[in-house]
């Protein structure tokens, strides 16, 4: 009768440390998977900083270089206001390098927020494998307690 009743406290204890172990684990995966959300968002802005400093690069050297063939090009820092093709094509460049950005912070957004899903669900996971372990020491020590009184009632009485 003692054998079955430490038998059936080990057990329960067991399963309840599976279920924090899981639960642990789970926390663990979530925070590397945090941690891999934030270095890809500062990888999401040094690509946008990297564009806009191409388009920065770009932009002078277009300038400069349509400037040493002789043409024309008038107000370069304001290319909205001039109908020059120079102009036309800076504006164009500007659009390409705005869309790009664009372009790349929403896929910096759409990554974290994969991310931040996946976190999510290991650590949905770690709380349901806690209490899923509950459930087991509970019905264990249930069990357990009806399988004593069982031999008891066999043997006369505790």
């Amino acid at each position: 009768m003692i054998f079955q009743f430490l038998t059936m406290i080990m057990t329960a204890n067991a399963q309840l440390e599976e279920g924090r172990q899981a639960k642990a684990t789970a926390e663990r995966n979530a925070f590397n998977v945090d941690t891999q959300r934030k270095m890809s968002q500062l990888e999401a802005k040094q690509r946008h900083n990297d564009r806009l400093e191409l388009y920065r690069s770009n932009f002078s050297s277009n300038v400069a270089a349509f400037a040493a063939t002789g043409r024309d090009v008038g107000d370069y820092a304001n290319t909205t206001q001039s109908g020059s093709s120079v102009a036309a094509f800076l504006k164009r460049q500007r659009e390409v390098a705005t869309d790009d950005t664009s372009r790349s912070d929403m896929m910096g957004r759409a990554e974290a927020l994969r991310y931040q899903a996946q976190a999510a669900a290991y650590r949905a996971q770690g709380r349901d494998s806690l209490v899923a372990s509950r459930y087991r020491a509970f019905t264990s020590i249930a069990s357990g307690l009806n399988d004593m009184s069982k031999t008891a009632a066999s043997r006369g009485g505790f």
